[in-house]
């Protein structure tokens, strides 16, 4: 037996050029960011009260801008079971952030809302608008 050969399997060759065939688009990058959002959100964003920030973030692959989706906790103190879900793009060369709320509720309510594939739609809407907005500055 050639154990060089089978061990460090010099036999097969890769070609890295020929496995980025499809470039992926921005609804696929944001749906894979919202699944993990989702899956992290199950398990850190507590029923009521605070809470760390659960935060993902994504690149559009057309301009390399980047976004973040992420759970607050409602900074409103009279409602400590409410949540925000947000959306939020930084101004490139600067400190500025432009936000937008998408969905407040319970924990019960932000988790519905990731978990319905028709919502990526909208939120795919939301990061648009960003995109122009940013593209403004």
């Amino acid at each position: 037996m050639n154990v060089e050969k089978s061990f460090f399997n010099f036999g097969n060759k890769i070609n890295p050029a020929k496995m980025q065939d499809k470039e992926l688009s921005l609804s696929d990058v944001e749906k894979g960011t919202v699944e993990k959002l989702l899956k992290r959100a199950e398990r850190e964003v507590c029923e009521w009260g605070n809470f760390s920030d659960v935060i993902e973030e994504f690149k559009n692959p057309n301009d390399g801008q980047s976004y973040k989706i992420f759970i607050t906790p409602s900074p409103n103190k009279e409602k400590p079971d409410t949540r925000v879900l947000q959306l939020a793009a930084e101004v490139p060369n600067t400190d500025r952030m432009f936000s937008v709320d998408i969905k407040r509720g319970t924990k019960k309510d932000i988790l519905n809302y990731l978990s319905e594939s028709k919502n990526l739609g909208e939120i795919l809407g939301y990061t648009n608008m960003l995109s122009e907005r940013l593209s403004k500055e």
